[in-house]
């Protein structure tokens, strides 16, 4: 059925199209070659050919299929019987499975060694009949480059190779040389190639149809009649039937072998009597010529007097040959009970009445209504777009199928990645008991388990040190040319000396501040015992150390020695950390098994490449502290505020628990035009101009900018192992988004939103049943394909916008105000290739003239346009706290279910069905009057007062500078 249905629908839409042109006086093969269809068994194989093949091959007669070898065998074998009923049959070699010959010719020319061989016995057998000079003609077709058909024919006594070629390209060299070769090696004379005659292909698949045409009439001498290349597909339906009168005429033979008796005794029996009505006899029964051509063929099977009748294809040959099909013709046959006739066996019997009464004539003349039967009837020819509309929604549902197969797939990785984990965690344990008894009974660990502290000994020796104990207590020294080397600017000079040594020792830094104080509380802040046990105790270490140097820090004035204070602030500075409980532990180091959830959880998503922003972390965070640990989002601190998790929290936990940093790149930042300022002043004078001309209210000005959104919003950044050197990243290279028109009005309105999806049908666009779907629709929201393989907007959604979104806006404007629909309004755009072609700007003058289209300047959109300047970051940011309450919506259901490993789905149809419910809050969350009339306001360049610096001014897109005196004076 699969290879028939193009078939019948290519059939069904050539009828109708014959039909609409020609009201039923078209193309008569079109209706024969249908009828035939009706009556054709789709199963089996061909009859009447030497080679056995699938009817199914005959469906690419009725389609633009290429015609391969097997398709050709069978033209070539019609071609060789209409030879063999032909005075050519002496002179003309049409070698069997002709396609097969070339390549094997082709073969022998890459084997010439060979060519003796067994392995060439049939190139041996035909070029002997053609030298033993019985034959003189060899025709056969050649394959070029595996998509091209060409005509071949050997000419013994001109001794010449004919090449025909419907493309008029000249022999294939690699094909020219082999006929060369062959035909030199069994005639012992060069052949020269000649072109022969042959229809000039106009498609890129008629190649082998008029390849065969060109050779049969070059055999038969019939030149003149080759085929139309405008009309091909008649020629491949007139090309069909021949192939099904070859089948019939085979079925014929068969049934007529096993049922002679049956027709034979058919004329005398009255229990197998077969009665043919001829039209006459019709009409002399009471009815006209047209009454019963009517009735016919609309669906009855029997005559006026119950006499059934079937419909009988004729097809009829000129005298030279060419193939003339005439049409169907219907005769009444009145079979008893127990006849087996074919209906086939009707045609050669009835072929001579058929053509000498006027019946046919007019049946020819007049539009035959038919009754669609057999296997037609479970089939609904489709139109063009309906065919496209198939094919797109199906390539929508392949994909939708490959994204939840990817997504079983990733899930099913993480699954196998557990178990292996859970797996190697058990071989582990095992290893860590084996070696525990291993160091029970070296003696390493006690009884219990417990290992025993052991302290291993060293000698270093009494090496001199290389660095100075001055220049150890003081590190900056150290640290300070490595920082100027890292931070070294070309200008100063050159340094000419070397850094010279420390001289004088810090005694206040830590590692030695703590010995010297040891030393103190030992001696009882004796100055000399002091200095002789800080020599005992570290050798070499405390030499430079003075009993004068240690008096002038000791205090004596109290009842008890001790430090003074100038020596206790500076070993403060250098040393004291406030406390000794090593810093801040943060609110999560009372929840140990809350801080274990999150960072196994976070492993995993990192372990599965997935890329992991503060937002997915933030989530996972989130979900687990709902989970395990609510209470914590309760908390208050001292300062009155409660725990939220913020973005600067994730990060720090992400540095501190999981050792991982971001990894991202940079981009250049944008450049304004070095005069962004004069062209900005004279756009704005445009539009002071346009309002002063047109009496514009601040209604009738719209600015509108496009936006991409991502489905999963980030930097194509992710979290990972601080100095790994490899950080795969899944899905790091796709960019998934759709395309946002956010418009806003100069009096403070946020016009709704058009969103524009990758694909082609309504398929790519989100689902009805998306959450807020009924809010955004109601607002006025509109979801469109964009018919591309982009997610970009393009004329057809620009011409969508204007018409359903901008156009509706400005009507209700001029209503509310009074003013006709003839008030010119502006709408604000960047340079955008598609919104300043002429294509658009044209579309718009010729259906919305009272539109100003006012384009921003290029390079100034960061300055000079009101949605970049104040609108998309905050649309943005809505976006993306949505996107990142679903992160943690889906990551709590998950550890809810007791997941082991959160996994976000990350299908484009699921994040386009969630991106409703992002639009719907982002256009609640900006579509606020002061936000709106801040971002025209903030449109600001060069200053209208430079001289008085107490009140700057700047021009700006606000109302109030638009429509001011000062503005309407630069005029």
């Amino acid at each position: 059925m699969a290879p028939w249905a193009p078939a019948v629908s290519k059939l069904e839409q050539r009828r109708k199209l014959e039909t609409a042109l020609t009201g039923g006086l078209g193309e008569v093969v079109v209706d024969v070659a249908y009828e035939a269809l009706q009556r054709l068994e789709w199963g089996g194989v061909i009859n009447g050919f030497p080679i056995q093949i699938e009817k199914w091959y005959l469906a690419s007669f009725f389609t633009n299929d290429w015609l391969s070898s097997d398709h050709l065998d069978l033209l070539l074998d019609l071609t060789r019987s209409k030879i063999a009923a032909s005075e050519l049959r002496d002179i003309v070699e049409l070698p069997s499975e002709s396609a097969l010959f070339i390549p094997k010719i082709k073969q022998a020319y890459h084997r010439q060694d060979s060519y003796p061989s067994p392995t060439f016995r049939w190139l041996h057998q035909t070029a002997g009949k053609l030298t033993s000079g019985h034959k003189t003609l060899l025709g056969t077709l050649a394959n070029v480059n595996d998509n091209h058909w060409v005509t071949i024919v050997i000419d013994t006594e001109q001794a010449m190779i004919f090449h025909g070629d419907s493309m008029g390209h000249d022999i294939n060299d690699t094909l020219g040389s082999a006929l060369r070769w062959w035909t030199y090696q069994h005639f012992g004379v060069n052949f020269r190639v000649e072109e022969m005659m042959i229809e000039r292909q106009a498609d890129s698949y008629s190649c082998g149809l008029l390849a065969w045409d060109a050779l049969e009439h070059f055999l038969l001498d019939d030149r003149e009649s080759l085929m139309d290349s405008g009309r091909m597909y008649v020629h491949r339906l007139n090309t069909f039937l021949e192939i099904i009168t070859r089948h019939n005429d085979q079925t014929f033979t068969s049934i007529s072998q096993t049922s002679a008796a049956d027709i034979d005794s058919s004329d005398s029996s009255s229990n197998h009597s077969v009665r043919f009505h001829s039209d006459e006899e019709r009409i002399s029964d009471g009815g006209s010529d047209e009454d019963s051509d009517d009735g016919e063929f609309e669906g009855s099977d029997k005559d006026s007097d119950g006499v059934p009748w079937r419909p009988v294809i004729v097809i009829v040959r000129n005298r030279k040959g060419a193939r003339l099909a005439l049409g169907v013709i219907a005769m009444m046959v009145t079979i008893t009970a127990n006849a087996a006739v074919s209906i086939q066996l009707l045609q050669i019997t009835l072929l001579h009445r058929l053509l000498t009464s006027n019946w046919l004539a007019k049946r020819l003349s007049r539009k035959v209504k038919r009754k669609a039967g057999g296997i037609l009837n479970f089939l609904k020819p489709c139109t063009l777009e309906e065919r496209r509309q198939h094919v797109t929604q199906e390539n929508e549902k392949i994909k939708m199928t490959k994204d939840d197969k990817q997504l079983r797939a990733s899930k099913k990785v993480t699954s196998s990645k557990l178990k292996l984990r859970e797996q190697a965690r058990v071989r582990q344990q095992r290893k860590r008991e084996k070696k525990k008894k291993v160091e029970i009974a070296s003696g390493i660990r006690s009884p219990g388990g417990r290992k025993q502290k052991m302290v291993e000994l060293k000698d270093h020796g009494s090496k001199q040190q290389k660095t100075s104990v001055a220049e150890l207590s003081r590190p900056k020294r150290q640290l300070k040319p490595i920082f100027a080397s890292q931070n070294r600017k070309p200008q100063g000079r050159k340094r000419t000396k070397p850094i010279q040594k420390a001289r004088y020792t810090h005694w206040q830094a830590p590692f030695l501040w703590d010995r010297i104080d040891d030393a103190a509380k030992e001696a009882g802040f004796s100055a000399s015992r002091i200095v002789k046990l800080l020599r005992s105790w570290h050798e070499g270490t405390f030499n430079g150390l003075n009993e004068s140097t240690i008096r002038g820090w000791i205090d004596r004035t109290g009842e008890a020695r001790c430090w003074n204070n100038a020596v206790m602030a500076r070993v403060r500075k250098e040393h004291d950390t406030g406390h000794s409980k090593g810093g801040r532990k943060g609110i999560l180091s009372h929840h140990p098994d809350v801080v274990k959830a999150i960072t196994s959880r976070l492993q995993l998503l990192r372990d599965s490449k997935a890329p992991i922003s503060v937002i997915t972390a933030r989530g996972i965070m989130l979900a687990t502290i709902v989970d395990m640990a609510p209470a914590l989002l309760s908390h208050t601190f001292k300062d009155g505020s409660t725990f939220q998790a913020l973005e600067s929290f994730v990060r720090a936990f992400m540095h501190s628990a999981m050792k991982w940093s971001p990894r991202k790149g940079t981009r250049a930042a944008h450049k304004l035009p070095e005069d962004w300022e004069e062209q900005l002043e004279r756009s704005f004078l445009r539009k002071v101009f346009a309002i002063k001309e047109e009496d514009m209210l601040p209604e009738f000005i719209v600015n509108s900018d496009q936006t991409n959104v991502i489905y999963a919003p980030g930097d194509k950044m992710t979290w990972g192992e601080s100095g790994a050197k490899q950080v795969e990243l899944l899905g790091g290279e796709e960019k998934q988004a759709f395309t946002v028109m956010v418009s806003v009005c100069l009096d403070g309105r946020v016009l709704p939103f058009q969103a524009i999806y990758s694909g082609k049908t309504k398929v790519s666009c989100p689902s009805p049943s998306s959450p807020s779907y009924g809010k955004a629709i109601s607002a006025g929201f509109q979801f469109e394909p964009s018919g591309t393989s982009t997610y970009w907007s393009n004329h057809e959604t620009m011409h969508t916008y204007v018409n359903n979104i901008l156009v509706p806006h400005f009507s209700h404007a001029k209503a509310a105000a009074g003013r006709p629909e003839s008030q010119k309004t502006l709408w604000m755009l960047d340079v955008w290739s598609v919104q300043r072609s002429e294509a658009f700007r044209h579309w718009m003058a010729v259906n919305h003239p009272t539109i100003i289209l006012d384009y921003v300047p290029g390079g100034c959109t960061p300055v000079g346009q009101p949605c970049d300047v104040g609108m998309q970051r905050p649309f943005k940011l809505a976006v993306k706290k949505s996107y990142q309450e679903d992160a943690v919506n889906e990551a709590l259901e998950q550890i809810q279910k007791g997941e082991k490993s959160v996994t976000f789905d990350n299908r484009i149809a699921v994040h386009r069905n969630r991106s409703v419910r992002w639009l719907t809050t982002a256009y609640k969350s900006i579509n606020k009057k002061e936000l709106v009339l801040k971002a025209f306001s903030n449109c600001k360049f060069r200053e209208t007062n430079p001289t008085d610096s107490a009140n700057p001014h700047s021009w700006n897109y606000s109302w109030d500078s638009l429509s001011s005196y000062e503005a309407r004076a630069k005029l």
